[in-house]
């Protein structure tokens, strides 16, 4: 857990074993997520969001992992799971 210092005002009053009275601070300002909102799982590599401790402004998707197919020259068909390419 972060722990952050920010000065206070205010005014305590004890009488007896009890305090009484109020205490403010200034609200700090959040730490806004600027990156993406929208990812593409990639067939190599993490891929990191750099959302811990920041207000996100909407939520994240990931789309789906990427797949299509072709014919080959075999006869057969050739998938491609997560590559990076255009699809033909």
């Amino acid at each position: 857990m972060e722990r952050v210092s920010r000065p206070l005002s205010g005014c305590l009053c004890g009488t007896g074993s009890a305090l009484q009275g109020r205490l403010s601070s200034a609200a700090a300002k959040p730490d806004v997520y600027e990156g993406d909102y929208c990812v593409t799982p990639r067939a190599f590599g993490t891929q990191t969001l750099s959302t811990a401790h920041k207000v996100l402004r909407d939520n994240v998707t990931v789309t789906p992992v990427p797949y299509f197919e072709t014919d080959n020259l075999s006869g057969g068909v050739t998938a491609y799971i997560a590559a990076e390419m255009t699809q033909p």
